[in-house]
């Protein structure tokens, strides 16, 4: 009987002393993916305090900034001052202040630069432009990669 795929990448890996190291970073990928389904289970049930903490965080790290200082972001203290302060915003909306940013500016919408801008696939018209800063790639390899990482390791333990 032929030996296997993954047999043989076995005795490749082996041969090279690749193999401790693969399981040794799947492992730590996995506990660091379980430590994240924790995180978002312990986090759900407090969803509405963390919530309105990461709104003050945002809105202090971001007064100083065009759209901050256009939307008095300085003096929004509740949930309901930022409803009657500022607007609901679609992309139109925020074009031109991406686009500024884009341009080189900085403190146009947030006080941290951006990494890169992700584009759309721009499937009603023009692409758009979205602003990633590394904060946000963190929060998106933690939550998402990281994150699939654990339910997998649950889901098949199950």
């Amino acid at each position: 009987m032929a030996e296997g795929f993954f047999e043989q990448l076995k005795k490749k890996n082996k041969a090279k002393g690749r193999l401790r190291k693969s399981k040794a970073c799947t492992s730590v990928l996995i506990e660091n993916g379980k430590k994240v389904v924790r995180e978002v289970d312990y986090n759900s049930r407090q969803a509405v305090i963390l919530q309105f903490r990461l709104l003050n965080e945002l809105l202090k790290e971001n007064q100083n900034t065009e759209y901050g200082k256009k939307y008095d972001f300085a003096n929004i203290h509740s949930i309901e001052e930022y409803k009657k302060k500022v607007p609901f915003a679609e992309y139109d909306d925020l074009q031109p202040y991406i686009y500024e940013m884009m341009a080189g500016e900085k403190n146009v919408l947030s006080s941290e630069p951006p990494m890169y801008y992700a584009t759309t696939t721009g499937s009603i018209g023009v692409p758009k432009h979205i602003p990633v800063s590394e904060r946000e790639l963190k929060k998106y390899n933690k939550y998402s990669v990281l994150m699939a990482f654990g339910v997998a390791e649950e889901y098949y333990q199950n």
